[in-house]
Formats: C-alpha cells, structure tokens, sequence
C-alpha cells in the first residue's frame, strides 16, 4: 500500500498537466474564441462607458453655461428693474413736488383772495355804516325842523 500511495504523487503532476492538455485539445478554440468575445465586449464596453463619461461632462458643462447665462440675464434684468424703480420714483417724487408746489400757490392765491374779498366787505359795512349815520342825522334834523343847519357828526 506504501508503494500505491507513492505513485500516486508522482501520477498526480503529470495526470494534472495531462487533463490540462485534453481540456485545451477539447476545449481549446471555444475557450479561445470566448477569451476574444469577452476581449471584444470588454473593449466595447470600456468605449462606451468612456462616450458616456464624456457626454455627461459634456452635458453638465453645457447645463453650467446655460445656468451661467440664466444668471446673468436675470442679474442684468434685476439691474434693469431696479434702475427702472429708481427713475419712476424720482419721476414720481418730482411730480409730487410740483404738485405741492402748485397746490401752495393755489392756496396762496385763494387766501390773497379771500383777504381782498373781505377787505371789500369790511369797505362795503363801513361805508353801510356812514350811509346809517347820514341817514339818522337827515331824519333828526327833519324832526327838529332844521334842515338847513347840519348836524356836527356829518362834518366828520
């Protein structure tokens, strides 16, 4: 039994390289032909994932230049707006300024005329009043009978 168990380490190396040699001989042109189809789709693959990888760095360098432009056309029309802002609201403060001015003056106006329309009616009593006093002196004189000698208030 020793001697079986010797041969057969010795059997096994050569029995070994001898499978390998049947495995190539059997399956040799389809291992080799799988070996160049998986070269083949390995190469495929590698191409198109690197396609793939440059189209996405493509596609977000454009998206970064489309998001760049956005910004910048929105900053400009920010700009633009603000600037607009700015110019209506000088507008308008301008045209509030006038219209306060025009509103003083028109003030100014009907109280310069208010002030002559009461200068003439205070005119107007006072001459109601002389009117009065003439008129009272006249009929204290016809009461009195003497018309021809005027009375001292009408002097005045």
């Amino acid at each position: 039994m020793k001697k079986a168990a010797k041969e057969t380490p010795e059997i096994a190396p050569a029995a070994g390289a001898s499978v390998d040699q049947i495995r190539d001989i059997i399956f040799g042109t389809q291992m080799a032909e799988y070996e160049s189809r998986f070269g083949e789709l390995e190469k495929r693959l590698l191409a198109e994932s690197k396609a793939l990888r440059d189209e996405i760095r493509k596609g977000f360098a454009e998206m970064e230049e489309r998001q760049s432009e956005s910004s910048q056309k929105h900053d400009e029309a920010a700009n633009e707006l603000g600037k607009s802002l700015e110019a209506r609201a000088k507008e308008l403060s301008q045209n509030a300024m006038r219209d306060r001015e025009a509103l003083e003056n028109s003030l100014a106006d009907a109280r310069h005329d208010i002030m002559k329309r009461l200068d003439e009616l205070t005119a107007a009593k006072t001459d109601r009043s002389t009117l009065s006093e003439l008129l009272h002196d006249v009929a204290a004189q016809l009461e009195n009978g003497a018309a021809s000698t005027p009375s001292p208030k009408s002097k005045k």
